[in-house]
């Protein structure tokens, strides 16, 4: 069948972007993985409820009761935690190799802002998805993924901050 992913493409595929990098950097920061590390504070996971649990509520226009709504937040953000886990960092590994290098020649801090923006949307579009197609929920609003976009991007900049205020 063509165009078939199997094991050996995946590995021509890793080998090619190993080829194909220009160097290594044996100190390199892998902004996915200190992103992650935030995202997992108990802090950053009860606020980042919180803030969802209230979008929830005004983005279904209080169709159901609050108590639904805050299941709603509780299933998304599990899901969405539990699969950004191993999706944050491998998408930030993938994202240091072709966008990332090519910032880092013109933008010191591109790939920091490039996860977050990655790990904001990813979260997004996972949660938007668990509302729609599990819950069955047919949001009022329109661009619905532009403004779980917004919300997630304020709860990851929630772990950002817990982490440059570890370092203070």
């Amino acid at each position: 069948m063509k165009g078939k992913i199997n094991r050996k493409n995946i590995l021509l595929f890793l080998v090619l972007i190993t080829l194909v990098s220009k160097r290594a950097y044996a100190d390199m920061i892998w902004p996915a993985l200190l992103l992650e590390q935030g995202m997992l504070k108990w802090w950053v996971i009860g606020t980042g409820l919180l803030i969802e649990w209230g979008f929830l509520q005004w983005f279904l226009d209080c169709r159901c009761r609050w108590i639904e709504s805050l299941k709603f937040a509780t299933v998304m953000n599990l899901v969405s935690g539990l699969l950004g886990i191993p999706l944050i960092p491998l998408g930030g590994i993938l994202l240091e190799f072709f966008p990332g290098s090519l910032l880092h020649h013109f933008f010191k801090g591109g790939t920091i802002i490039l996860t977050i923006l990655f790990a904001s949307f990813i979260n997004a579009w996972i949660e938007r998805w668990i509302i729609v197609k599990f819950f069955k929920q047919n949001p009022i609003r329109k661009r619905t993924l532009l403004w779980f976009f917004g919300v997630n991007l304020i709860t990851v900049g929630m772990a950002v901050a817990s982490l440059i205020l570890e370092q203070q």
